[in-house]
């Protein structure tokens, strides 16, 4: 038997105003996406699928940009003018904030959650890097699944991006100092089951 031809498909435009709209996010029942203002402020905007009216996720006078939903709950990053930047989420059924777990956000910067079932993915920032961290919502803890600091010769720009059932996954640019020129870039995969990376 042979197998039909993957066929492309013309992409439809499903949010088009007229600002900039990037960094989509989306569950089975919801859409969240990052609108940039003509002064390159950035709010979350989200709306059931098939409605066409949108509102605004974030508080006035903040800043967000878009992390992970899972079913309507979403997580994303906020910050102030000053750049105080954490994690908060909202149940957009509702509209409504909620409560973020305490040890989530600490005073360093927490950046790029994702949501999936009772855990949590997101980066946070330490002295001279980053770590990536597993949060799990029903028994209160984390663990730091991956870490880096930069050195002399280079620097490491880590991003987690996406926690899905048992895996989770984030990509990892290595810099040069001296250059600032891309040495290599990789993406990981964790099974939260194995441990393993």
């Amino acid at each position: 038997a042979t197998a039909a031809p993957a066929v492309a498909v013309k992409p439809v435009v499903v949010v088009d105003t007229d600002k900039p709209e990037i960094r989509p996010a989306a569950s089975t029942t919801y859409l969240a996406w990052i609108v940039v203002t003509p002064n390159d402020h950035v709010n979350v905007r989200a709306m059931a699928i098939g409605d066409d009216t949108s509102f605004r996720v974030n508080p006035k006078g903040t800043g967000a940009v878009t992390g992970g939903i899972d079913g309507s709950t979403l997580i994303y990053e906020w910050f102030t003018p000053d750049r105080k930047s954490d994690l908060a989420m909202v149940d957009l059924s509702t509209q409504t904030e909620l409560d973020v777990p305490d040890g989530v956000n600490t005073n360093s910067v927490e950046f790029s959650p994702s949501i999936s079932g009772s855990h949590l993915l997101f980066g946070r920032g330490i002295r001279h890097g980053a770590s990536i961290v597993l949060f799990d919502i029903s028994s209160v803890t984390s663990e730091v699944i991956y870490s880096k600091t930069d050195t002399d010769r280079r620097s490491f720009f880590i991003l987690p991006i996406q926690v899905n059932g048992n895996y989770a996954v984030w990509q990892q640019a290595i810099l040069s100092r001296k250059t600032e020129k891309v040495i290599s870039a990789d993406v990981f995969l964790y099974d939260i089951t194995a441990a393993t990376t």
